[in-house]
């Protein structure tokens, strides 16, 4: 953009006068119906008569031309310069490029006021959004699914505990500071994502061959790439990266990758979005059933005992430990809290052989399964929200590096052999411990020390390096949660994107 005339310009008697500029800004904040959050503080800015930002006895300073170039391509970012006050502001722009050159200059100070607050506005709504994101996705898909325990259909499951940072005072205050100085150029590209997978993203966005859709997916990825996740798991040395689309899990150190298939939660029963740190593995874990499954799948049977022995499933009372014998419990009995439905240990349980627990709020973790098979098909939504690895061990030899070539043959030897003797159900039908177990050399937990980093995500774009810091072509997945759909609305809703 060609730089605003400075003294030349108003060398006639007709100079901006800084009084007749507030007064009506003043008028301007009285007919301002904006209700995004972030116009509040500019708002408050000028509430509070502080300097102008923009606006200097010659017009426009030189930080003002560099802003209204920023915000007019906006769209090389995939969002709409109308969104940061393009309309308002190109009849202004307009006048100084061209009117004022001309000797217009009637309603001057009323045109500088304009593009004063304007600026200031669209300012904040870019340099927040491009910093922080411009939808927020924790208040976007915890409300997506009603919780099918609230017959009240007024609360939602939760999809999402991405711990983000968000906008505050002290950011604001900040940019307001960059405004003056010659760091505002800077300032407005380091804001912008500075990963190279959001430059490839950038560069897909330019193409020509480009469809209308591809587009949208196009811009969706680049506003998760805003989202900044505190401590995220992606800037240690050592993590753990599942990308729900891809179906796969990726396990980075500073010297290898390791990549494996991964099954995850059906549409219904969605797997959550988070960051923890793997803490601990446990080998031939019991299966306790969640109330969610018994009450769906599994009260029907009752009475049905060769069901329950097929699944390898026994209830125990709770209190007492006593296994129970289900033809003898109705549903209401079940499902009062009294007794668990638990399946054993071995290579029918559901879990594996093998868990990878982590913290979160959802009582989710990575586990291997019985059923094998299933990693062949391209979709592999098929969970109640957990993460099934094709390779366990593959991951266990990652996450435990430390551990000493005895531990990990253990693990090898725990994963392998028929345990179903040693079980409370066997041991309740009387059945001996097979004599062929090794039980020294069995092994039932280990610590993860240091704990390794996790985060669950969800891109439709991604390097097909699977590495951040490289450039790689980006692969396209399904949007198999409808995420994409529902994060563009929201975008469209703020008019960020057309």
């Amino acid at each position: 953009m060609r730089k605003t005339p400075a003294a030349d310009v108003f060398s006639t008697a007709v100079v901006p006068n800084p009084d007749s500029i507030r007064s009506a800004i003043a008028v301007l904040l009285a007919a301002d119906r904006d209700t995004l959050y972030l116009d509040h503080y500019a708002r408050n800015y000028y509430r509070a008569q502080k300097s102008l930002l923009w606006v200097n006895l010659f017009g426009l300073n030189p930080q003002a031309d560099t802003l209204i170039s920023t915000l007019f391509h906006a769209e090389a970012h995939g969002l709409n310069p109308e969104a940061f006050g393009q309309k308002e502001l190109s009849p202004e722009v307009d006048y100084f490029f061209r009117g004022v050159e001309n000797g217009a200059q009637e309603g001057l100070n009323w045109r500088l006021a304009r593009l004063e607050y304007y600026l200031t506005k669209g300012y904040l709504r870019y340099v927040a959004g491009q910093r922080y994101g411009f939808v927020n996705p924790t208040l976007l898909l915890n409300r997506l699914d009603k919780n099918d325990q609230d017959s009240t259909g007024r609360t939602f499951r939760r999809l999402t505990d991405l711990p983000l940072e968000h906008i505050d005072a002290q950011f604001v205050e900040c940019a307001l500071r960059k405004i003056p100085t010659d760091s505002l150029s800077t300032f407005l590209q380091e804001v912008s994502p500075q990963s190279e997978f959001y430059a490839a993203l950038c560069q897909r966005l330019q193409s020509d061959t480009l469809s209308a859709a591809g587009r949208r997916k196009t811009v969706v990825n680049m506003e998760r790439c805003r989202w900044r996740i505190k401590d995220d798991p992606r800037e240690h040395d050592r993590s753990v990266f599942v990308n729900i689309p891809e179906f796969r899990l990726y396990a980075f150190s500073p010297k290898s990758m390791i990549s494996m298939k991964i099954g995850c939660g059906a549409f219904a029963t969605k797997t959550p979005l988070l960051t923890s740190q793997i803490k601990r593995i446990e080998i031939n874990p019991l299966w306790v059933i969640p109330k969610s499954i018994l009450k769906n799948e599994v009260a029907r049977h009752l009475g049905d005992s060769a069901w329950f022995a097929r699944h390898h499933y026994y209830i125990r009372e709770r209190q007492t430990g006593d296994i129970k014998d289900p033809r003898n419990l109705d549903k209401w009995q079940l499902l009062s809290g009294k007794y668990a439905v638990i399946q054993e240990a071995g290579s029918a349980n559901s879990l594996g052989r093998i868990v990878f627990r982590f913290d979160n709020p959802f009582a989710v973790y990575i586990h291997h399964t019985s059923t094998p098979g299933f990693f062949a098909r391209q979709t592999r939504a098929v969970s109640h929200g957990c993460i099934r690895v094709e390779e366990p061990m593959a991951l266990a030899e990652f996450v435990l590096n430390t551990q000493p070539e005895e531990t990990m043959e253990r693990i090898r030897y725990s994963m392998q052999v028929d345990i179903s003797t040693l079980g409370a159900l066997a041991k309740s039908r009387g059945v001996k411990p097979s004599p062929t177990i090794k039980r020294n050399k069995l092994i039932s937990h280990v610590g993860v020390n240091p704990e390794v980093p996790l985060y669950v995500g969800y891109y439709t774009l991604y390097p097909t390096s699977h590495r951040i810091d490289r450039k790689d072509v980006l692969a396209d997945y399904p949007d198999v949660y409808g995420y994409d759909r529902v994060i563009y609305n929201a975008l469209l809703s703020k008019k960020y994107v057309r």
